[in-house]
This record gives structure tokens, C-alpha cells and sequence, in this order.
């Protein structure tokens, strides 16, 4: 058999976002419209870049440290 490399989606659903932090979408939907959380419009759907959660992440540990 030939395995496969498989890489990450550039983009995420809010309930992928949920799931890589360990909270519920509904958590998530209050860190996008009250945290400042980078999403990107799809019509009625709301995806979040892999690389800007990661970075938003960062400024936010960043805050704190």
C-alpha cells in the first residue's frame, strides 16, 4: 500500500476551530464576534485560515505572558 501525506485544510468550520481548541462552536462563535477571532465569509458560512487562528492565538498568549 502507498500512504498518503495528507495536509491540514487551509480553512476551517467553526465546529473544526471547536474541536482543534477543545470548546464548544458556541464558545467559538463568542471568541469571533467578541474576541476579534479573523473569519472569512463564504456566502452564510464563516471559515477561520489555519495560519490566523494560529496567529491569533499567538497575540493572544502574548497578551497574557
Amino acid at each position: 500500500m502507498q500512504s498518503r501525506l495528507t495536509t491540514p485544510p487551509m480553512v476551517l468550520t467553526v465546529a473544526q476551530v471547536a474541536q482543534e481548541l477543545q470548546l464548544c462552536p458556541a464558545q467559538v462563535y463568542k471568541l469571533i464576534h467578541f474576541e476579534g477571532l479573523p473569519t472569512i465569509p463564504f456566502g452564510r458560512v464563516m471559515r477561520v485560515r489555519r495560519e490566523a487562528l494560529q496567529q491569533w492565538l499567538a497575540q493572544r498568549e502574548q497578551k497574557i505572558a
